[in-house]
């Protein structure tokens, strides 16, 4: 009776339970967590600890490292260089000329030289502007009053020289020039020179181009540049432009030790002064060299990379059509 009483009891509480087993007090489960983690924590500190022994015999098995060695051009440099620079190009394009040593006379009490004497430090100062000064650009450089006024006095005389070879290879326009002409020499005739002048006739092919006195007739009306082709009046624009840009720099720089600029640079002057790109390839070669060579009565690259004009700043116009005409 009891017994069954029980199992009565027993079953009611599954029921209330829904059948699964009650859970241990918490207590219990608490110290269960504790004893695993406690587990966990002596488990990694026993494989730091194999870890930590394993480096130690690596450290003794390892060979002794040589002593760093310097090459002569290491030893040289006195300062090391880095990855960053401290200035970026167009600062240090900016600013570099501008450098200087301090000195009493900007008001400090003492100076002290202690990585080299002063006239040493001074040397070394000259020296490291000098060389920028080979290899830096001019960014705040602006075209002056000279370049401007023989920039226009080429265009003019480009449009006139184009023109009268228009006209002169125009059977029409040629006939009135040559009345135009006959017309002046009749009335220079009734002005009292009777004589008649004997006409010239000149082979432009024989003629020595540099003893032309008038590049516009050589005789006869015609042009010295009469039978210039396109590429031809493309090598005479690059005579005059080269020229022109580099006497240009030296006028608006007005620095004695930077009377040229570096190859690397020219596009950059060349946009800088003309508002266009200068671009080798146009010219059917892909070095600038080549380039330069076409034009080498006019300008050439240095032993340091620096373009050097040939001629003087006050060269006539009329001497690169006859260079162009010699070339």
């Amino acid at each position: 009776m009891h017994a069954g009483k029980h199992r009565s009891l027993q079953g009611r509480n599954l029921r209330r339970s829904g059948g699964k087993k009650p859970r241990p007090p918490k207590k219990a489960r608490e110290a269960k967590e504790r004893k695993n983690k406690g587990e966990d924590i002596e488990a990694k500190a026993d494989a730091e600890m194999e870890e930590a022994e394993a480096a130690a015999n690596m450290e003794e098995e390892e060979v002794a490292i040589e002593p760093a060695s310097l090459t002569d051009a290491e030893k040289a440099l006195s300062f090391r260089k880095k990855d960053v620079p401290d200035l970026s190009p167009k600062e240090m394009s900016l600013s570099f000329a501008k450098f200087s040593i301090p000195s009493m006379e900007e008001g400090f009490d003492r100076i002290d030289f202690e990585w080299l004497p002063e006239d040493k430090c001074k040397e070394y100062l000259r020296d490291f502007v000098s060389a920028k000064k080979l290899t830096e650009r001019v960014e705040d450089l602006q075209p002056g009053e000279w370049f401007a006024t023989r920039l226009s006095e080429w265009k003019k005389l480009l449009t006139t020289w184009k023109r009268k070879q228009q006209e002169f290879k125009d059977p029409a326009a040629r006939k009135k020039a040559a009345a135009a002409k006959k017309a002046a020499d009749e009335k220079d005739g009734a002005e009292g020179n009777d004589e008649e002048k004997p006409k010239m006739h000149i082979n432009a092919e024989d003629l020595d181009v540099f003893s032309v006195e008038d590049v516009m007739d050589v005789g006869g009306g015609e042009p010295l540049f009469a039978k210039y082709s396109y590429e031809d009046w493309c090598l005479l624009s690059l005579r005059v432009e080269l020229h022109l840009l580099i006497h240009a720099f030296r006028h608006d720089l007005g620095d004695p030790e930077r009377a040229t600029f570096h190859e690397s640079h020219l596009a950059f002057y060349y946009n800088k002064y003309y508002k266009m790109p200068f671009k080798v390839k146009n010219f059917g070669v892909d070095k600038l060299e080549d380039l330069i060579d076409m034009a080498k009565d006019t300008a050439e690259i240095s032993g340091k990379g620096c373009l050097e004009a040939q001629l003087s700043d006050d060269t006539p116009m009329d001497n690169f059509v006859k260079l162009t005409e010699d070339h």
